[in-house]
């Protein structure tokens, strides 16, 4: 597997001036084609250029990310996203659709096709200059979190310099370090608060300028949401807290006992052990080496895209201050049809769980770069594509001791207790879009008030009295990144949580049948909807009743099995 070393990659602004020009001509193209032959080679001269402007496109984010202390790629990502916003294809998506040859093209790329097309009409048909406004109000709060510096015993530490302390076993040391980030981030209020508002104005406005109700419609289509919508979702979101809530609450009446400890604070969910928690063997690098015989034994397929990425500067999980925390991504690089990992190592146990997640994503991105026929059957549908990399996370838990040596059970405990308290927080999230969406004139106050009453109701055995003056002033709203980055996307983590549990539980029973299916479904991409890929990997769809039940009993029971 032959690519160059990451660090060589040119970066060359792309020129968008030409790149719409010539979108244009091929518009124009499509509309006279003479046959279809014709027609797809439209096609595919829009894809090479789409390819070309995207690699770079990608290349500046990653490297903003990466350092976003770096004046050039940071610029270069804002004026990216920005100006690509404005980069409509959707004439050229109606010429498809109104073509005469458009059957053949059903016939041969699938129905999945010209829906996307559809789609891609329907959403891009008007507000380009709102998106881009969009794009550069999420880069200011990338940034603004990626350099936020929070005073710490005398230092000046980014947050995840700061997450270090967040699981010590010293409880007032735990207890001073979120203080610490509270007040940094309530300091901020007004700042956070005008960022949320004109976000959420914006949203409502591209979402109306383009024909749908509220953002919610526009979200729901725009992540692929064709056959369902918010009322299953929020359906989906009920019964996860009446079936996955009381567990995770006994998680934590649990995680208060061994702790010694009559209720767990919002300061002590990361610490789950009186000794301290579960911690990796060392960091980034030295996970990637220990990474490397577990890849071996899943599959030789994955094991050569991780040793490649891994000895090709694809995967970044360093630590560094001026990345920002609490996240990692997969993204795939176009032209040279290979994916890139970023990761922000802390020495938590999180460390692992970032590599092997973004891995799930790499291989599925991997596969069909290289397998699939079209660039819009590469991305999966949005409640789908968090299921390889969650799958993923399961599939490598037996090899644990790999990363964490002796504490390597308490990894895998702390982790289905982690999937747990995500799946909660994943839907109070949407749960509170689904209200933020539809108030879209609320106040400052009423949105901050609104969001601390859903999550309680998600993490009832959390005690947040001593936050209660910051979580006032915001601090909780403004930390909850999913909100102004990915809107109506946390939901599908917590979908293909319920999901990568099953999968998990069919590799217990035959793991060469379970990787077949997963395998499929990562192979299959976009070229399917969400039922229709859950079908293709025999997989229910995650918000059908009964879903979370079965994925509470699964985790009940690897608790018992880790507890005794």
């Amino acid at each position: 597997m032959q690519v160059p070393k990451f660090s060589t990659l040119p970066y060359q602004r792309p020129d968008y001036e030409a790149a719409k020009a010539e979108l244009d001509a091929l518009t124009e193209q499509a509309k006279s084609a003479a046959d279809y032959e014709a027609l797809k080679d439209v096609i595919r001269r829009k894809n090479e250029l789409m390819k070309r402007v995207n690699l770079q496109s990608e290349l500046a984010f990653i490297r903003c990310y990466l350092d976003s202390s770096d004046a050039f790629y940071t610029a270069e990502m804002q004026y990216n996203a920005q100006t690509q916003a404005g980069l409509s294809d959707a004439e050229l998506s109606a010429a498809l659709l109104n073509s005469p040859f458009a059957a053949q093209l059903e016939a041969e790329f699938g129905k999945e096709y010209l829906l996307t097309q559809r789609d891609n009409m329907r959403l891009n048909a008007a507000a380009h200059d709102l998106m881009a406004r969009e794009q550069q109000l999420i880069g200011q709060y990338q940034q603004k979190k990626a350099t936020m510096r929070i005073a710490f015993r005398g230092e000046e530490l980014s947050e995840g310099q700061l997450e270090h302390y967040l699981d010590d076993p010293d409880r007032a040391l735990r207890r001073e370090a979120v203080a610490a980030r509270d007040a940094a981030y309530a300091k901020d209020r007004t700042d956070f608060a005008q960022l949320l508002d004109e976000l959420v104005h914006l949203r409502d406005g591209i979402a109306k300028a383009n024909g749908f109700a509220d953002y919610l419609a526009y979200a729901n289509l725009q992540k692929g949401r064709r056959s369902y919508g918010t009322t299953e979702l929020l359906a989906f979101c009920a019964e996860v807290r009446h079936e996955i809530v009381p567990l995770y609450a006994e998680t934590c009446r649990a995680q208060a006992k061994r702790l010694g400890l009559d209720r767990l604070a919002n300061y002590d969910t990361s610490c789950t052990w009186p000794d301290g928690g579960a911690k990796p063997i060392g960091d980034g690098p030295a996970l990637l080496q220990a990474a490397k015989p577990m890849y071996r034994q899943l599959s030789a397929d994955i094991a050569e895209l991780f040793e490649a990425m891994a000895d090709n500067e694809y995967i970044d999980v360093t630590s560094s201050p001026n990345k920002i925390s609490n996240m990692g991504f997969c993204t795939g690089l176009p032209v040279l049809d290979f994916p890139y990992i970023f990761g922000n190592c802390t020495g938590s146990m999180h460390d692992t769980t970032v590599l092997t997640h973004e891995m799930g994503h790499a291989y599925q991105v991997w596969l069909c770069m290289h397998g699939q026929p079209l660039p819009e059957y590469v991305n999966m549908p949005n409640d789908a594509v968090e299921i390889p990399s969650k799958a993923m996370e399961q599939f490598t838990l037996p090899f644990a001791e790999l990363f964490f040596g002796k504490d390597a059970d308490k990894f895998r405990a702390d982790h289905m207790q982690y999937v747990l308290r995500e799946t909660c927080a994943f839907c109070a999230a949407y749960e509170y879009e689904a209200w933020l969406y539809t108030h879209v004139d609320a106040t400052t106050e009423e949105r901050i008030q609104r969001h601390i009453e859903i999550y309680k109701t998600y993490q009832p055995e959390v005690d947040t009295t001593e936050s209660a003056g910051a979580l006032a002033q915001g601090a909780g709203l403004w930390r909850d990144m999913g909100l102004f980055m990915f809107p109506a996307y946390l939901v599908s983590y917590a979908l293909s949580d319920v999901c990568a549990l099953e999968l998990c539980r069919r590799s217990e029973e035959d793991f060469a049948a379970a990787w077949v299916d997963y395998r499929t479904l990562c192979a299959a991409g976009g070229s399917r909807d969400y039922p229709g890929l859950m079908q293709l990997a025999h997989l229910p769809v995650a918000y059908a009743a009964g879903s979370a039940k079965a994925a509470a009993v699964f985790v009940r029971n690897k608790l018992n099995l880790y507890k005794n």
